[in-house]
């Protein structure tokens, strides 16, 4: 408890053991003492604008936020804690004002506040301890033992009740199941209640717990009570029902409004949604059951089921298997049947393992099913299954060459076996891997880029991806241009054509990622396609398709944009030679009057291998158009130009190196070029050289 100035009362918070800040505390709230005193007054207590400290009582406390709750284990001993939905007993409760914790999730935050309270119990955060609560009487904890409890009923009228019959699972199954028109409360209900029971109840109901053991035939469900308000629904409390069985046993039934899927493991039952598609299930009568999506019927999928037997991945019928695809087994779990077998004769089958493994099975169809059910394939894409597991493929699968794999292309529910085509990567949505089979192997990029995927039956292209682990994400289509794929595959793209080609010229491409490759294509196709790639300068920019770039790290050309292009700067910008088909005029004409008068090129020979033939000048006045999204630049000099210098009279040179003009010297190899010098300083020139240095410059004046 802190004192401020005005000897009003506040709190003393501190965060670490050099960090305290007082703050007043106007509302009335708890919180945990750390003061002195706190083995004796285990609580701060602040109201109307006072704090003290104060005996705790056992339970539980609101404080100063509501994601936050006091847990006092005794008068002595209290402590914060982060709770979870769930109600708790309010230590703050009195038989005058009986009030209950009611904690509740609001998005990822679960956020406590009080309420009042109804007759009847509330299952607390221990499993094994209820909340009593009794009006006139303040709520009190127990520890129950085996046994039915009256749910905390809200008094005010009308009440309803929201009831979901499920059949006991005495093994996993599927169970179609009706509603009980009547309910049978172990402990009654107060005058006013009667159990309504209404499909708009129904698709509120959250999946129900079995309480009881599995193999009584009358058995306990967990439930909650809702009570309406006018026209607003508001969830009270939870109660416990004891509930008869009921098997269904008529078609008309399960179409019946109140029929509902049941999915049970043996310990718990849920709602099973309705499919996306036609669907095929065996339920707890042994028949099996087809749902039309089209319809939202039920109907029996056959007049009469074939009962067979299944091992090792093949079945025997008990009679003919034809034009039928499924068949049950004495335990009631669905089979599908790939092909017509006759009675008595075993033919190649699937069946799933249990309720939770998932399979795929091909026959007419192609179907995801598991022990109970059979859901068609209705979505167009590639599915890629591994034979050894009839799942979809993993690493593990197409890393061990003995293992088989096939690929199903399906347009909606048409799927067939597809061949897979050797430069293709095939793309399964539902693994979210890409695989290509080539040279009797099945493999994954190691990397992300670009390659030739097929997305679907329909779609072959080019596409960028990303590898992230185990998991390929398609990012993009490509655009029209050139792409160097993962498996060093040089292609050409048109989505105007709606296709992809491999390149049938030898060479230079520039990619739409902004990468140079120097290709061989052998015209005979004995041989493949090799390309290189090729170098440019980093921090130099480049001339290409009427358009700017500036060489980055790895060599890579990214456009010019306003943070690399600076209007003082003079930069070097380098014309390719293989792919330039036209020079701008004013370089046309510099690389004639170089070749011509200078006995020179314009062509920077570089170090290295691989690196681009490029007329190269220097450039300045770098204006970036943000509309059009284009550079320019103004023409400093091209290099090798030779010029005379109107103050001085000196022979000059252009030089990239210098970025401008340099002195330059006579060539002594070539008396008729002008090469640069050294130490940049002047030699008497010949009288020849001087006279063509001269009229290089009047030419290129005028």
């Amino acid at each position: 408890v802190g004192h401020g100035e005005s000897d009003n009362n506040g709190v003393i918070k501190c965060t670490t053991t050099t960090s305290c800040t007082y703050s007043q505390v106007k509302n009335k709230v708890k919180y945990v003492n750390a003061g002195f005193d706190k083995r004796n007054n285990a609580i701060i207590e602040c109201k109307g604008g006072k704090c003290n400290v104060a005996k705790a009582k056992s339970g539980y406390y609101l404080t100063h936020t509501s994601t936050l709750l006091i847990q006092c284990t005794s008068p002595t001993t209290c402590a914060e804690f982060t709770p979870t939905v769930n109600y708790y007993d309010n230590a703050d409760s009195s038989e005058s004002s009986n009030t209950i914790i009611n904690c509740i999730q609001n998005s990822n935050v679960v956020t406590c506040s009080s309420e009042a309270t109804n007759n009847g119990f509330y299952m607390s955060s221990l499993s094994n301890v209820l909340i009593r609560c009794k009006a006139g009487h303040k709520c009190k904890t127990i520890t129950v033992k085996n046994g039915i409890f009256r749910g905390a009923l809200k008094v005010s009228p009308p009440l309803v009740t929201s009831v979901q019959t499920v059949i006991v699972p005495s093994s996993t199954s599927l169970r179609i199941l009706l509603l009980l028109s009547q309910m049978s409360f172990l402990v009654s209900p107060p005058p006013m209640f009667t159990p309504l029971l209404t499909p708009t109840v129904l698709k509120l109901m959250i999946p129900t717990m079995i309480c009881t053991s599995l193999s009584d035939p009358i058995f306990t469900l967990l439930i909650k009570v809702v009570s309406f308000n006018s026209t607003k629904l508001v969830t009270t409390s939870s109660m416990l029902l004891r509930i008869r069985l009921l098997v269904v046993m008529k078609l008309d039934a399960y179409n019946d409004e109140n029929v509902k899927l049941y999915r049970c493991n043996g310990s718990s039952c849920s709602i099973i949604d309705k499919p996306d598609a036609n669907t095929y299930y065996a339920d707890v009568n042994k028949r099996i059951l087809k749902y039309n999506v089209n319809n939202d019927v039920f109907t029996f999928a056959y007049e009469k089921d074939i009962i067979c037997i299944f091992a090792n991945n093949k079945c025997t019928p008990n009679a003919d298997l034809k034009n039928q695809e499924f068949c049950i087994t004495y335990k009631g779990e669905i089979v599908l049947a790939t092909t017509d077998i006759k009675n008595r004769e075993t033919g190649e089958c699937y069946r799933a393992g249990t309720i939770n493994n998932y399979i795929y099975g091909y026959s007419q169809h192609l179907y995801h099913m598991n022990q109970f059910s059979a859901e068609m394939v209705d979505q167009t894409g590639f599915y890629i299954i591994s034979l050894s597991t009839n799942t979809t493929v993993v690493s593990k699968n197409y890393k061990n060459k003995n293992n088989s794999i096939v690929v199903y292309g399906c347009n909606l529910s048409s799927c067939r076996v597809y061949e897979p085509d050797e430069d293709t990567y095939y793309y399964d949505a539902q693994a979210k891997n890409i695989l290509r089979y080539k040279d009797g192997v099945w493999s994954s990029p190691s990397t992300s880029g670009y390659a030739y995927i097929a997305i679907n039956p329909t779609n072959t292209y080019v596409y960028k991806f990303a590898k992230k682990g185990d998991e390929i994400i398609i990012q993009g289509k490509a655009n029209y241009g050139y792409y160097y794929t993962i498996d060093d595959e040089m292609y050409h793209c048109d989505q105007e054509d709606g296709e992809c080609k491999p390149i049938d010229e030898t060479g230079y491409y520039f990619t739409n990622a902004g990468e140079i490759y120097y290709c061989v294509h052998d015209s005979e196709g004995l041989e493949v396609t090799e390309c290189v790639k090729q170098n440019c300068v980093s921090g130099q920019y480049y001339y290409i398709d009427d358009a700017y770039y500036r060489c980055e790290v790895s060599s890579l050309l990214v456009p010019v944009v306003s943070r690399y292009c600076s209007y003082d700067d003079n930069v070097v910008v380098n014309f390719p030679l293989a792919l330039t088909e036209e020079f701008p005029d004013k370089i046309k004409q510099a690389v004639d009057d170089i070749q011509k008068n200078n006995n020179s090129t314009a062509v920077v020979t570089r170090r290295g291998k691989n690196y681009l033939e490029a007329v190269s000048g220097i450039f300045t006045n770098c204006t970036y158009n943000v509309e059009e999204t284009k550079s320019t630049f103004d023409l400093v000099c091209v290099n090798n130009y030779v010029k005379v210098d109107d103050e001085t009279d000196e022979v000059k040179i252009c030089n990239v190196d210098q970025l401008g003009y340099v002195e330059c010297i006579e060539d002594e190899d070539n008396p008729e070029k002008c090469s640069v010098s050294g130490a940049f300083h002047a030699w008497k020139l010949s009288f020849f050289m001087t006279v063509a240095v001269i009229f290089f410059a009047m030419v290129m004046n005028n």
